[in-house]
């Protein structure tokens, strides 16, 4: 059984998407990776839900890996008062 064109297309596009990301913005690669593949994995396991309502699933789910680990020990730096608030990975 061969597999659709449109689908290798799709997935081939968005690491693409995802290595460019990593690329131009200087974020370490496994992050985006991790993120885009966390976001996906999310996305494709949701039942009954619309195509808009995934698709912003994926971009929350996503930003929320790639920014996320740098926010919390940020705040918990920031109020236990262990050194300096700009300290540190974003």
């Amino acid at each position: 059984m061969s597999e659709s064109v449109s689908g290798s297309a799709a997935a081939s596009c968005a690491l693409t998407g995802a290595s460019l990301y990593g690329l131009l913005t200087g974020t370490d690669y496994s992050v985006v990776f991790g993120a885009f593949a966390g976001a996906a994995f999310y996305v494709a396991t949701a039942a009954d839900l619309t195509l808009p309502r995934r698709t912003a699933y994926f971009v929350v789910s996503d930003f929320a890996g790639v920014y996320g680990p740098g926010w919390g020990p940020r705040k918990r730096r920031i109020e236990t008062g262990e050194g300096e608030a700009d300290a540190g990975p974003v």
